[in-house]
C-alpha cells in the first residue's frame, strides 16, 4: 500500500513569502557559540604566547570547542496518525523551501519514525531501513552505521514528481500474519486487518532524509513518528532517539483533547521524560480552524478552548505555558498564499519562535555547564597567578622605588631575593609532577568502579539469564538485577571519588607546606647574596625537594595526612594558591541519568503485552536498547572520571608554572637594572613599564572572561515573557 502526497509549492506571481523568524534565532546562537570558540582560541594562544602552555590544559580546550562546533538541535513531533505533525513540519520548513517536504493528506502518511536531516558532504538522498531489523539484537544507533543494511535511494529535488514518489515510500505498508506481526513487537490491536486473517505492518523500520535546507544546516534534526498503530514495541524510540532531542512536540486534536491512545503514546513515549531538564516537552491542540465560525460567539469559543487547554495540561502533567493551541495547516496556507492576517489567526509564527528559543536555551544551559564554566574555570586560574603576580610586584616596586629615592641603588639584592623565590614554585612544579604517584593508585581504583569490563559481564549474565528464564517474572528480575549492578558501581564510584579529592586535597596543602619550608630554608641560608651562591642553594634545594616529595607523598602516613588536612581544609589558606581549587566531578549527573534510565524501563517493561507474554525476540530487543543507553551512561562516567582525575592537579601546575615564568621575566628586569648605568628617574620608568605589561595581560584575560560569560542575544519579546519563570499565554487571539 503507498499514501499519495501533493508537492506544493509557492506561488509563482507578486506575493510576498513571509519570512520566519527562527532562522535568525538558530544563526544567532550558532554565532555567540562562534564567538566564544574564537575566545578560547584567542586564550590558547595567549597561553603559547606567554609560555604558559600545558599540554592538557589545551586538549581540555580543543574538547570543549568541540563540544561548541557541535550544531545538532534536535525536535521530535510524537502523536497518534491524523494530529497533523507532517503538515507542521512542512509549515514549520516552508518559508525556506517553498514546497511542502513530507506527505501530508488524509489518512496514515508516516509509518516509520523519519529524521530530516543535512549532511554536507553527501547528496540527497531518502535511506530506508527494513522492518524485519527488529528482530535483530542490535540498536538503531548500531545499525545507522551499517550502510549495507539500509534502501538508499537519492533524491531530486528539482523534480517535484519524481520527490513525491519517492518521499512517498515512508508510507509503505505490508502484509504479514498476526504471529509475524507480534514477533516484530506490535500490538495487533492498533493494526490494520485484512479479510484473510492478515495484518498490514509498515514496510520500513526507520526513514532518513538528508536534504540541503537553511534550517536543518544550521544544525537542526527534526524527527517525524507514525501513530500508535505504526510504532508498536519499539524501544529504541523511548530510549535514544527521544531523549536525545532538546524538544518534543505532542500534537492533539482539539475537538477531541487527550484521547486513550494519545495517553498511551504520551505515558509509553514521552512522560518519564519529564524529569529531564535537558528536553522541552509542549503540546499543540491543533486544528483549531475546525473552531472558526461565522455564527459562533468568539468569547465562547475562546472559552472553551481554555478550558480544553487547562484540561490538557492536568492530564499531561504540564505548566499551561507548554500548551498551545494553533492550525498547522491553516499556517502553511497562509505562509504559501503570503496572507499575514491568516498567519496570525493559526498562531504558529508564535509557537514557533517560542518553541524554538526555549529549545535553544536548554541547548545553552548544556553548554555552559559541559564548555563555558570549564573554560571559565582554566581562565580564572590564570586570573588568579597574574592577580598574585601582581600584587608581589607592586610590593616589590615600591620598596625599590624607596631605595632608589633613598640613594642605595640595591637593585642587586632585590634580583637575588626574586631568583630564591623562583625555587619555591621550581619546587612546586617538581612537588606536583612527583605527588602524580601517589594518586596514581587511587586513580586506578577510581576508574575501575566503571571498568568496561564490569559492564561486559553483567550484560552477558543478563542475557544468560534471559535464556534460563521462562516467564515473564524472571525476565524483569534479571533486568532488575542488571541495573542493581550498574548502580552498585556508581555507588563505589562515588565513594572512590571523595577518597581522590582528599588525596588532592592533601598533596595540595603538602605542596604549599613544603614550599613555605623552602622559602623559610632560603632565608636562613643566604648570608652570602652572590648569584653563585644563590644557584648552588636552587640546585640543592631542588634535589632536596624531589628527594622529600618522592619518599613522603606516597608513604605509609599518607592516610593520616589525608584526615589532618581534610579536616583542616576549610580553614583560610595564608598563601595566594587559595585561589586555585581542582575542578569538580558532577558524579550526580550519571545516577540521575541510571535512575532515569531505569525508571523508562520499568515503565516499558509494564506497557507492552509482548513483553509481559516473555516474547523472545521483542524482549531482547527491549533489552539492547536499555543496554545500549546505559552502556552509554556507564562509558560517559568512566571518560569523564578519566578527564577529571587527569585534571586534578592542572590547576596548581599551571599556577607554579606561570609564577615561576612571571619570576623569570622579574629576575631578568632587576638584574638588568642592577647592573646598568641609567638614572634612577629611568629605573623607574622600567619598572612601571614591567608592572604594566604584567596589567596588560591581566587586563586581557579579564576581557576573555567577561566575553565567555556573556548572555546569549536573545528575543526581546521572549524576555518579557519569561517562559523560563513564570506561566505566559500562548495564545494571543482565539477565533
Amino acid at each position: 500500500m503507498r499514501s499519495s502526497m501533493t508537492i506544493v509549492h509557492a506561488p509563482q506571481s507578486d506575493i510576498k513569502m513571509i519570512p520566519s523568524p527562527i532562522l535568525t534565532q538558530v544563526e544567532s546562537f550558532q554565532h555567540w557559540k562562534n564567538d566564544i570558540i574564537r575566545d578560547i582560541a584567542r586564550y590558547r594562544a595567549w597561553l603559547r604566547d606567554n609560555v604558559i602552555y600545558d599540554q592538557r590544559v589545551d586538549k581540555e580546550l580543543q574538547l570543549i570547542q568541540a563540544r561548541l562546533r557541535d550544531k545538532t538541535l534536535s525536535i521530535a513531533f510524537v502523536g497518534e496518525f491524523s494530529r497533523g505533525k507532517s503538515e507542521l513540519i512542512n509549515a514549520l520548513l516552508f518559508p525556506q523551501s517553498e514546497q511542502r517536504l513530507l506527505p501530508s493528506t488524509l489518512g496514515r502518511t508516516t509509518m516509520c519514525p523519519t529524521e530530516l536531516i543535512y549532511e554536507q558532504c553527501s547528496e540527497p538522498y531518502l535511506k530506508l531501513l527494513p522492518i524485519e531489523t527488529r528482530q535483530e539484537a542490535l540498536p538503531l544507533k548500531h545499525l545507522k552505521q551499517q550502510e549495507d543494511r539500509w534502501l538508499h535511494i537519492p533524491l531530486d529535488i528539482n523534480d517535484s514528481k519524481e520527490l513525491q514518489n519517492t518521499l512517498s515510500h515512508i508510507g509503505d505498508t505490508k502484509k504479514i500474519t498476526v504471529e509475524e506481526a507480534e514477533l516484530l513487537g506490535f500490538d495487533c490491536q492498533f493494526l490494520e486487518s485484512s479479510s484473510d486473517a492478515h495484518v498490514y505492518v509498515p514496510t520500513w523500520r526507520h526513514a532518513l532524509i538528508n536534504i540541503d535546507h537553511p534550517l536543518l544546516r544550521q544544525g537542526i534534526r527534526i524527527l517525524d513518528t507514525p501513530g500508535l498503530n505504526a510504532l508498536g514495541c519499539e524501544p529504541d524510540l523511548t530510549f535514544n532517539l527521544l531523549p536525545d532531542c532538546q524538544a518534543i512536540v505532542f500534537l492533539l486534536n482539539v475537538d477531541s483533547g487527550v484521547t486513550a491512545t494519545d495517553m498511551q503514546i504520551w505515558r509509553d513515549h514521552i512522560g518519564q521524560l519529564q524529569d529531564r531538564s535537558a528536553t522541552n516537552l509542549f503540546a499543540i491542540l491543533n486544528k483549531i480552524d475546525l473552531l472558526w465560525d461565522d455564527f459562533a460567539d468568539d468569547e465562547e469559543i475562546k472559552q472553551s478552548v481554555k478550558k480544553m487547554k487547562t484540561l490538557t495540561a492536568q492530564q499531561l502533567n504540564l505548566e499551561e505555558s507548554a500548551i498551545f493551541t494553533l492550525s498547522a495547516k491553516q499556517g502553511l496556507h497562509a505562509r504559501i498564499k503570503g496572507d499575514e492576517d491568516l498567519l496570525k489567526k493559526s498562531n504558529i509564527a508564535q509557537f514557533e519562535t517560542l518553541m524554538f528559543e526555549s529549545l535553544i536555551d536548554k541547548k545553552e544551559q548544556s553548554l555552559r555547564k559541559n564548555a563555558i564554566e570549564k573554560t571559565i574555570f582554566l581562565l580564572g586560574n590564570t586570573k588568579a597567578t597574574l592577580q598574585a603576580q601582581l600584587k608581589q610586584l607592586e610590593a616589590d616596586n615600591r620598596s625599590v622605588i624607596a631605595m632608589l629615592n633613598q640613594g642605595h641603588g640595591e637593585m642587586k639584592s632585590i634580583a637575588q631575593q626574586a631568583k630564591r623565590d623562583q625555587v619555591v614554585y621550581q619546587n612546586q612544579i617538581i612537588a606536583l609532577k612527583a605527588s602524580k604517584q601517589a594518586i596514581a593508585k587511587q586513580v586506578n581504583t577510581l576508574l575501575l568502579s566503571v571498568n568496561q569490563d564490569h559492564f561486559s559481564t553483567y550484560l552477558e549474565t543478563t542475557r544468560t539469564n534471559f535464556k534460563e528464564s521462562w516467564s515473564s517474572i524472571g525476565i524483569r528480575e534479571s533486568i532488575a538485577h542488571f541495573f542493581t549492578c550498574l548502580e552498585s558501581d556508581f555507588t563505589h564510584l562515588e565513594i572512590e571519588t571523595n577518597t581522590t579529592i582528599k588525596i588532592v586535597w592533601s598533596i595540595y596543602d603538602k605542596v604549599l607546606a613544603n614550599s613555605k619550608l623552602t622559602h623559610n630554608a632560603n632565608d636562613d641560608n643566604h648570608p652570602d647574596n652572590t648569584d653563585s651562591n644563590i644557584d648552588k642553594n636552587i640546585d640543592r634545594n631542588i634535589d632536596r625537594n624531589i628527594d622529600r616529595n618522592i619518599g613522603n607523598t606516597i608513604d605509609s602516613n599518607i592516610d593520616n595526612d589525608i584526615n589532618n588536612n581534610w579536616d583542616s581544609h576549610s580553614s583560610e589558606q595564608e598563601h595566594d594558591l587559595d585561589l586555585v581549587q581542582p575542578t569538580e566531578f558532577r558524579i550526580f549527573e550519571f545516577n540521575h541519568s541510571l535512575a532515569g534510565l531505569k525508571t523508562k524501563a520499568t515503565q516499558y517493561q509494564k506497557s507492552f503485552r509482548s513483553l509481559l507474554s516473555g516474547q523472545r525476540k521483542s524482549t531482547h530487543h527491549f533489552f539492547n536498547s536499555v543496554a545500549a543507553e546505559a552502556q552509554q551512561i556507564h562509558q560517559a562516567a568512566h571518560v569523564e572520571a578519566k578527564a577529571w582525575a587527569d585534571g586534578l592537579l592542572i590547576p596548581l601546575i599551571q599556577h607554579a608554572t606561570s609564577r615561576k615564568l612571571l619570576l623569570d621575566q622579574k629576575v631578568k628586569v632587576f638584574k638588568a637594572l642592577a647592573e646598568t648605568n641609567k638614572s634612577q628617574r629611568q629605573k623607574q620608568q622600567e619598572l612601571v613599564q614591567f608592572q604594566a605589561s604584567i596589567q596588560l595581560q591581566f587586563e586581557d584575560i579579564n576581557l576573555m572572561i567577561q566575553s565567555v560569560s556573556q548572555k546569549r542575544p536573545q528575543q526581546s519579546f521572549y524576555e518579557s515573557l519569561k517562559l523560563k519563570s513564570t506561566p505566559i499565554s500562548s495564545e494571543p487571539q482565539v477565533y
